[in-house]
């Protein structure tokens, strides 16, 4: 996977760390850069974290809150998965942060998330600001929750494929394709998530 290839490059570990430290200068780009990020940290679509509620978590036994929802998106008609992903530490400290962001609708979405075409063009400037040569997008932080977050910290990929939602049949295709994008040099400090 090379950039300027058909399949997204997507941030490495200290990419990803540069993102989530870096201090934005205005809310817009602030709220972009946190939703990017729990996104990195989930592995949610674009659909799944604008509509992410607190009805889709829940908190086992154990006292870990996951997410739970089912992906109909990019599904054959009919067919949905179900995808089930413990939060991280960093994702559990945004899911805060937002608590309560709309009080006129407290059972509404986590976030709040501009459109698609709106969430693109601040990752741009997010990214410049960061000082990412990447282009940062809404499923570049998919594929970095695929790649950088789990496969490289030896989740095994059918763990992966769980949690993004992906059908079996298409899950080892698109989990190949990441992993040979994860460069050699950087898989000693991908393990240090």
């Amino acid at each position: 996977m090379r950039e300027g290839g058909d399949f997204p490059f997507f941030p490495g570990l200290d990419e990803l760390r540069t993102v989530m430290e870096t201090d934005m200068p205005a809310g817009r780009l602030e709220r972009v850069k946190d939703v990017f990020v729990f996104c990195a940290l989930t592995g949610l679509s674009y659909q799944g974290i604008s509509t992410l509620c607190p009805s889709h978590l829940f908190r086992d036994d154990e006292g870990t809150l996951w997410i739970c929802r089912t992906r109909a998106e990019g599904a054959e008609v009919g067919d949905s998965c179900t995808s089930r992903v413990p939060l991280l530490k960093p994702a559990m400290v945004l899911l805060e942060k937002y608590r309560g962001w709309n009080p006129m609708n407290p059972e509404g979405p986590c976030f709040p998330v501009p459109s698609v075409q709106k969430m693109n063009e601040y990752l741009k400037e997010v990214s410049v600001l960061c000082r990412i040569s990447k282009r940062l997008t809404t499923q570049m932080a998919r594929n970095t929750f695929a790649a950088t977050v789990t496969l490289a910290n030896r989740i095994p990929k059918e763990h992966v494929g769980k949690c993004l939602a992906i059908l079996p049949t298409i899950c080892c295709a698109i989990i190949r394709r990441l992993w040979r994008g994860i460069p050699k040099r950087h898989e000693a400090d991908i393990y240090k998530i």
